[in-house]
């Protein structure tokens, strides 16, 4: 397995659990923030999903800009936008070759390579993540999915 395909792998193991934590969650969850001045749930899976993508836009040699968040009413909203940045990123990342990953770009103020973008991308959607599954056990879901996916 090449390493752009590992870290592909790697990305779609925390972001299949991505999309089944937003699938757990009712609809009346989607503006659910835990204190003043949180990102409410709905917003907070999306800026999740949508900053990845932006990573592997920088890593494909796209123009990386981050998405203005949108507002959602229900969670079935905010789960077809998750899908929609799954799929518009996936595509990116299986395009990219080892090479691609070795590439340095500019970006936040740092000066690294693809991969380094990429494996922080995957660190923020993890953490990101584990918001969301606090999130969630805090506004009563019970049955939540396991943290990552191993197929």
């Amino acid at each position: 397995m090449s390493q752009a395909e590992a870290i592909r792998a790697r990305w779609m193991r925390h972001r299949r659990v991505l999309e089944e934590l937003v699938e757990a969650s009712a609809d009346d969850h989607v503006h659910f923030a835990p204190w003043d001045g949180a990102m409410p749930f709905g917003q907070l899976a999306a800026h999740t999903a949508a900053s990845t993508h932006m990573f592997a836009e920088l890593v494909s040699g796209g123009s990386p800009e981050m998405a203005d968040t949108p507002s959602f009413e229900t969670m079935h909203d905010v789960l077809e936008h998750v899908k929609d940045y799954t799929a518009k990123t996936d595509a990116k990342l299986q395009a990219l070759s080892d090479d691609d990953l070795e590439q340095t770009f500019d970006m936040m103020g740092m000066n690294e390579p693809g991969h380094f973008f990429l494996t922080n991308a995957i660190d923020h959607e993890i953490h990101h993540k584990g918001q969301l599954f606090t999130y969630a056990r805090t506004a009563g879901v019970e049955d939540l999915p396991f943290f990552t996916k191993q197929s």
